[in-house]
């Protein structure tokens, strides 16, 4: 009888209880159809993005955030996009602790949504690796060497989790590996320029070390050995694989020579070119490929790594494209990968201009084929004339950076040669072009 009477008064309690739950939930569900849908906010923050509206942009993008994490909760996919579109707005703004704490944020969501094993975390990794090296980019000053560091220890912790997966010899690492490898070379064009020389990076372990000093040419030298390290690696994992061929052994050996002309070994470089030729030639590719190859210009560092040499036949034979992106590093192509599409896309004011451009051997004895009496040899421009001139503000910056660039020497018939009226397209995007 108690036993009735208690049920009865509990159900009889429980009744207003439960229509106020099931009101709540509808008013929510009111309130949630009436936001605005965060990915049309996201679409027109873009908008006002490439239009150079950045402040309008960003204040869209923050609120196309919230109204997402209000809709779908605190963790969900589509915060990415909105999360990216922040980190670009507060580069092109100059909103380096912002840029910081939004950054971090991405990369906790990666983890919550996928966990640290996940293919998707691997991607993750790379992406903020990019958005550092863009932060690196834009900045002048101390921070530039952390966000550079911070660039390759997410790196390495998608290379970890690839060898952790399937093993050190999965072709996969290999073009995060040549990513590792550029951002040594970047660190060491930067340390050339400003002279940073308190902290060291490391191959083998993400560490940060500061309070020391080290020696220029030492900084140097190790950031070139590391690399060599990397290219190594890089041909022994290709050398391993289902896919190895003669082809593929080339190219990387060609990366290697590039490796060492970026870093003054032209005499070293300038042999591994002439064996890479070799080599292709003895694997049944006729002179005219190869001339169609190597006779096309090549900006150095190479952004991506390439097995192929058919990788860049649909690329205009006497055309090239400069991106300056940097003042920290101002003869370095800009990465085609994202985020910099992304940076490149932001708005419409991207100054362009058009030079013609010489290029010349120097420090080169023809009868010498190889290392011996070419020790100094080097492949630059030579003379600029310029067929749509940049700003009259920014015309001896632009000199001064195609003065840096760095090339891959041509090759016709297997001899270096000079090349002459090249088309190269100078752009300045991101943070520098506002």
């Amino acid at each position: 009888m108690r036993t009735a009477i208690l049920t009865k008064f509990f159900s009889v309690l429980m009744v207003p209880v439960l229509v106020l739950i099931i009101l709540q939930g509808e008013a929510t569900a009111q309130v949630q159809s009436e936001l605005p849908d965060s990915m049309l906010m996201l679409e027109n923050g873009q908008t006002l993005l490439q239009s150079g509206q950045v402040n309008a942009a960003e204040l869209l993008f923050y609120d196309a955030f919230q109204i997402s994490r209000a809709n779908s909760g605190f963790y969900s996919p589509q915060q990415i996009a909105i999360l990216e579109n922040i980190l670009a707005s507060s580069l092109l703004l100059g909103k380096w602790d912002q840029f910081l704490q939004r950054a971090e944020y991405l990369e906790r969501l990666y983890a919550q949504l996928y966990g640290l094993n996940s293919a998707q975390m691997i991607e993750g990794w790379q992406k903020l690796s990019y958005w550092h090296l863009a932060a690196a980019a834009a900045m002048d000053s101390e921070r530039t060497v952390w966000h550079l560091i911070k660039s390759r220890t997410l790196l390495w912790q998608a290379v970890s989790q690839i060898e952790a997966r399937s093993g050190k010899n999965d072709p996969a690492l290999a073009p995060l590996l040549y990513q590792i490898a550029l951002r040594h070379y970047y660190f060491a064009n930067s340390t050339q320029r400003r002279g940073i020389t308190s902290y060291e990076l490391r191959s083998d372990s993400p560490a940060f070390i500061s309070g020391w000093s080290q020696s220029k040419n030492a900084t140097l030298k190790r950031d070139y050995e590391v690399g060599v390290e990397l290219l190594q690696r890089i041909r022994g994992i290709y050398a391993n694989s289902n896919h190895a061929d003669a082809e593929t052994d080339a190219m990387m050996l060609l990366y290697f020579a590039d490796w060492q002309l970026l870093f003054g070994r032209g005499g070293e470089a300038l042999e591994n070119y002439y064996e890479a030729w070799d080599m292709l030639s003895a694997a049944g590719f006729t002179e005219e490929q190869l001339d169609r190859y190597f006779g096309r210009p090549m900006l150095l560092p190479i952004t991506s790594l390439n097995t192929l040499i058919s990788a860049g036949e649909n690329s205009e034979l006497n055309t090239l494209t400069f991106s300056y992106w940097s003042s920290v590093l101002p003869g370095v192509q800009a990465p085609t990968e994202h985020p910099f599409t992304l940076l490149i896309d932001a708005h419409d004011s991207i100054s362009k201009a058009r030079a013609s451009i010489d290029l010349q051997p120097s420090g080169f004895n023809s009868e010498a084929r190889g290392r011996s009496g070419n020790s100094s040899f080097d492949y630059h421009v030579t003379n600029i004339s310029w067929t749509e001139q940049p700003l009259n503000s920014v015309l001896a910056q632009a000199e001064s950076n195609i003065s840096l660039l760095k090339f891959r020497p041509v090759l016709i018939t297997g001899e270096v040669v000079s090349a002459k009226d090249i088309t190269l397209d100078y752009m300045t995007v991101g943070p520098e072009s506002l």
